[in-house]
């Protein structure tokens, strides 16, 4: 069932997942500000520290002792690109998706011997709302591009692990 919580708040995540018991979990909340490191303010830095590794950090604890439990168990973090090479205004975003990935690596390697699997997509441009009103979209992925990479992760076998997967557009735009 889709849960809804203020990602932002760990006491709003902890009442949100309390006594669920999760299979899977997608973390895939990202906020992206892009600014040059002496344009953006504090609360932007911290804002997105927050939604894109804290929450991360929170939600995955709190549903990682069932999976640990019951010996079985997927989580799935979508990343970015970003993760790997950075962008000038993206000092603070590129920052938070390298933390994604090493958090991802390092708990992948922490619970495996438990039955549970970690992943980590890393996709390109999506078209989404924070590209803006009017923005040209239609180079760009689509959710449901990343949503179907995410649905073939977790269909592979439970003696296979797929770690890592990056997408990108076919066809980037040029400019």
């Amino acid at each position: 069932r889709p849960v809804v919580a203020d990602l932002a708040r760990p006491e709003a995540i902890r009442r949100a997942l309390a006594g669920l018991r999760a299979d899977v979990l997608v973390n895939n909340a990202g906020l992206i500000i892009k600014r040059p490191l002496l344009e953006m303010a504090p609360d932007e830095w911290h804002a997105m520290i927050d939604v894109n590794v804290n929450a991360l950090y929170h939600v995955t604890r709190e549903v990682l002792p069932g999976m640990i439990a019951a010996r079985k168990g997927h989580i799935v973090n979508i990343a970015s690109i970003a993760g790997r090479s950075a962008f000038p205004g993206g000092t603070g975003y590129v920052a938070t998706k390298h933390a994604v990935l090493g958090f991802s690596e390092s708990l992948m390697l922490e619970v495996r011997e438990h039955g549970v699997k970690v992943s980590v997509v890393m996709p390109g441009s999506v078209a989404t709302d924070p590209a803006g009103p009017g923005a040209d979209t239609g180079w760009m992925l689509r959710p449901a591009d990343v949503a179907d990479v995410v649905a073939g992760i977790l269909a592979s076998p439970a003696w296979a692990l797929t770690y890592q997967v990056e997408i990108r557009a076919a066809n980037p735009r040029k400019g």
